[in-house]
């Protein structure tokens, strides 16, 4: 695999793809992430490239996290875009 500093972060939220800003702390959002949960729900701040979100994570909320070369962001990462069976 590619050296840390040629990783991108992509988050899939209910079936939407983000690509996290560079500068975005993957394992402080994870963190909020799993705390909005324990409440039972919040929105949670996202640094997406580009943009920013307030998104509402729920326990009902699938997600996510994958680290992938740079090189390959517009690829379909594992594990996204599988069927529902």
């Amino acid at each position: 695999m590619a050296d840390n500093q040629s990783l991108r972060t992509l988050i899939t939220i209910d079936g939407e793809r983000y690509l996290l800003a560079s500068t975005d702390d993957v394992d402080a959002l994870r963190a909020r992430i799993e705390e909005a949960v324990q409440d039972g729900g919040r929105f949670v701040d996202i640094a997406a490239e580009g943009s920013s979100l307030s998104v509402l994570i729920t326990p009902r909320s699938t997600i996510t996290v994958v680290r992938v070369a740079a090189s390959h962001v517009d690829d379909e990462p594992p594990g996204v875009g599988l069927p529902d069976f």
